[in-house]
């Protein structure tokens, strides 16, 4: 009798570690509805997840940007070590076209990223931050990246200030 019982026992507690490991999984990765994509922008996006240019045109389109081109590309192992902590993704403006490179992620954490560096792209398109000569040019006041620690800058302070709400309006539309 007790035998059996500890075998029911066991047998519930391995189906509920199941469910609750299929349950947390299934939120990280949880895919988007289907989503009306516009052709204000081009992505071109030859070896990151295919859900990323998702995330980026909806985002674009929150932040009313239109007639761009963001090439995705992955982050390289030396841009990673440059940075001073966990860089996940950064975005370049080169001869009119957005340079976005990103590592692979979660799709619930690609849309904070991307939010982020979708901010970045307005703060460029506004030219309120400029890339000049290996120094920064925020709203007219020039700065070395040296000079100023990642947390410090101005531009990653408003980036890190809004993403949350962009972040958001993102997820209201691929998870409604």
């Amino acid at each position: 009798m007790k035998k059996n019982l500890l075998k029911i026992l066991a047998v519930v507690v391995l189906i509920l570690l199941v469910l609750l490991l299929l349950e947390s999984n299934g939120e990280k990765d949880r895919p988007f509805t289907q989503v009306i994509l516009n052709e204000k922008n081009a992505i071109n996006n030859f070896e990151r997840p295919a859900f990323y240019d998702t995330i980026i045109k909806v985002g674009l389109d929150i932040m009313m940007i239109e007639g761009v081109i963001v090439n995705v590309a992955k982050l390289s192992d030396g841009a990673k070590s440059n940075f001073d902590g966990d860089l996940k993704a950064h975005v370049r403006y080169f001869n009119g076209s957005f340079y976005l490179f990103i590592d692979e992620m979660s799709r619930e954490e690609a849309i904070t990223v991307i939010s982020h560096e979708i901010i970045h792209m307005k703060q460029y398109l506004d030219e309120d931050l400029i890339f000049e000569n290996g120094s920064v040019i925020w709203r007219g006041q020039q700065f070395s990246l040296e000079s100023v620690d990642y947390d410090n800058r101005p531009w990653e302070k408003e980036a890190f200030d809004n993403e949350g709400s962009v972040s958001e309006d993102i997820q209201k539309i691929v998870w409604p």
